[in-house]
C-alpha cells in the first residue's frame, strides 16, 4: 500500500506542478502498440494493488497517452464503466448482492456525476487538473495514515 501511496503522490505532484493543460491541438498520441502496452501495465498495477479507477487511469491517460485532463477524466470514466460491468456480469450470480444499497448508491453516484459534469464544463482544464491533483494527493496521505495509524 505504501508503494501505491508513493505512486499516487508522485502523480499528484506532477499534475500540480506541470503546465496548465494540453490544448486539443497539442495532443500527440503514441502508436497503438505503445498505448496497449501502457494500458496493460496500468491494468496490472491496478490489479496488484487493488485500486485503479481514476487514481491510476486518469494520470496514465494524461501523462502516457497525451490526453488533455478533461478528456482523460471522461475516458477514464468510460474505462471504469466497462471494467465494472465486466466484473458485475461475471460474478453477480455467485454473490449475494444488497440490491437496495446498490440502487441507492448508484442513484447518488449518477446525480453526483451529472452535477460534477455541469461544474466541470464551466471550469478551465487547468483548474480541473489542479483539483484532481489535490484529491489524489489527499488520498495518498489518507492511505499512509490508514496504514500506520488505524
Amino acid at each position: 500500500m505504501l508503494c501505491l501511496a508513493l505512486l499516487m503522490s508522485l502523480s499528484a505532484i506532477r499534475m500540480l506542478k506541470g503546465p496548465v493543460d494540453k490544448s486539443e491541438a497539442q495532443v500527440e498520441q503514441p502508436a497503438i502498440p505503445a498505448l496497449v502496452l501502457r494500458g496493460f501495465l496500468v491494468g496490472i498495477l491496478a490489479g496488484l494493488l487493488g485500486v485503479g479507477g481514476g487514481f491510476l487511469i486518469v494520470p496514465a491517460l494524461y501523462f502516457l497517452a497525451g490526453l488533455p485532463v478533461k478528456k482523460a477524466i471522461g475516458t477514464a470514466l468510460l474505462i471504469i464503466t466497462f471494467n465494472a460491468l465486466l466484473g458485475f456480469f461475471s460474478s453477480y450470480q455467485s454473490i449475494n448482492l444488497e440490491w437496495p444499497l446498490l440502487v441507492k448508491f448508484s442513484c447518488g453516484a449518477v446525480l453526483g456525476i451529472l452535477i460534477g459534469t455541469k461544474l466541470s464544463s464551466k471550469m478551465p482544464g487547468g483548474r480541473v487538473k489542479k483539483i484532481f491533483g489535490w484529491c489524489v494527493l489527499c488520498m495518498s496521505f489518507y492511505i499512509v495514515y490508514k496504514q500506520f495509524f488505524i
